[in-house]
Order: structure tokens, then C-alpha cells, then sequence
């Protein structure tokens, strides 16, 4: 998809109001998941923590099973909001969410798992608190290896190269220039780091023309 439309898709989407933002998550999310589904998830993820945090294999695989796969689900089970049901989930307010998120990096990590990483923020927005630590969690990665995460990125089709970075600089602040672990990625994989530095152009256009206005 040609990077404009696909940046003005995405523009248009964080400016409508929040009611009707609401309304099409719903009905564009209708029968992809349930909430009692994404429950049955959560419940699935709080039993297995603890044995697959001391790596017992079976609740390792139970685990990573029973977590989000993709943005919608992820951010309907850990965001603030409850994401397409506006209804927080189980675990959302819970002492653990970090933990689960800490858990989900270093169990994929472990398994040199590391697409799975990055998949869950394709079609992704930020939001505050446990959505925000996992755009934290992949700043991190990318930060401490630059060659995994442009390989892992690489994987990706033109279309997801540009969603991913679309979340990964959304938000409320923006820098001045584009962050130093993405630079890093200008030697590992120039098709990554150049899709990074278009969305990163756009964005910084878009902030400054907000800013002065």
C-alpha cells in the first residue's frame, strides 16, 4: 500500500472523536474474538505465570499459547480501555501485567521466537500504561540487538513494515530526530531502516504542523 494513504488512514483514525473510534473498533472487530474468549485468555495466562516463569515446559507452551497474537486482541486483554469492549479485563489492573509482558519477551527470547515480538503491533496505536510498556519492551530489543530485530523486521511484508513503524512512533511526544536504537538499523537492514525513516518524516511533519499551528 502506498505509504501516504496508509499514513492518511491512519492520521484520519487518531483524530476522530473517541465515541466513534469506539463504534468501529466494535464492528470492525466483531466476531474476530469474544470477550469471554479473550477472558478464558486471561484466566489461561494468570494460572501458567508462575510455573512458566520458573520454566516448566508444559506451562511455558501454555503460556505463550494464551497470549494475545495480534494488537486488537492484545490491547482488548492489557490495555487501560478494554480496547473493542471498552471493559478492562481481568488482569489489566493487576499487580502482574508487567510481569506477564516481561514473561511473553523473554520466553520468546529464550526460544528465539523473536517475530512474534514484533507482530503483535501490527495495526497498533499507542495507549497508555501496559501498551506503552511493550512499545518500551521492543525500544529495548531493537536498542540491544539491532541485528535480530532488523532480520525479524525483514520478514515483513512492504504493508507491515509501514504499520509497525506507524505504532512504534505514535503517541503523545515525538523527538527531533529519529531515535538512536532505530538508527542502528541503518546497517543491519537498509529496506527496515528506510521504511522507519519515512514513517518517522511523516510523523515529525504532522507534529510540527500541530505544534505551530
Amino acid at each position: 500500500m502506498e505509504l501516504g494513504l496508509l499514513f492518511e488512514r491512519h492520521m484520519k483514525t487518531k483524530i476522530l472523536l473517541a465515541v466513534f473510534l469506539s463504534c468501529i473498533y466494535t464492528v470492525a472487530w466483531a466476531g474476530s474474538f469474544s470477550y469471554e474468549s479473550l477472558t478464558a485468555d486471561s484466566l489461561c495466562m494468570q494460572s501458567s505465570y508462575d510455573k512458566a516463569k520458573a520454566r516448566h515446559e508444559d506451562r511455558v507452551e501454555e503460556f505463550l499459547e494464551c497470549f494475545p497474537k495480534t494488537f486488537r486482541e492484545f490491547s482488548a486483554v492489557f490495555g487501560y480501555g478494554g480496547g473493542a469492549f471498552q471493559n478492562k479485563s481481568i488482569i489489566s489492573d493487576t499487580a502482574l501485567v508487567y510481569g506477564y509482558l516481561d514473561l511473553f519477551f523473554d520466553l520468546n527470547k529464550e526460544k528465539e521466537n523473536y517475530t512474534a515480538l514484533f507482530t503483535i503491533a501490527l495495526n497498533g496505536r499507542w495507549e497508555v500504561d501496559a501498551v506503552n510498556y511493550y512499545r518500551h519492551k521492543l525500544k529495548s530489543f531493537i536498542n540491544n540487538d539491532p541485528k535480530i530485530a532488523a532480520k525479524s523486521l525483514s520478514s515483513f511484508s512492504h504493508e507491515h513494515l509501514q504499520s509497525f513503524w506507524l505504532y512504534y512512533f505514535d503517541g503523545p511526544s515525538l523527538p527531533k530526530e529519529i531515535p538512536l536504537e532505530v538508527q542502528r538499523l541503518k546497517v543491519e537492514s537498509q529496506q527496515v531502516y528506510i521504511v522507519a525513516s519515512d514513517i518517522f518524516d511523516y510523523y515529525r511533519k504532522v507534529y510540527v504542523s500541530d505544534t505551530s499551528s
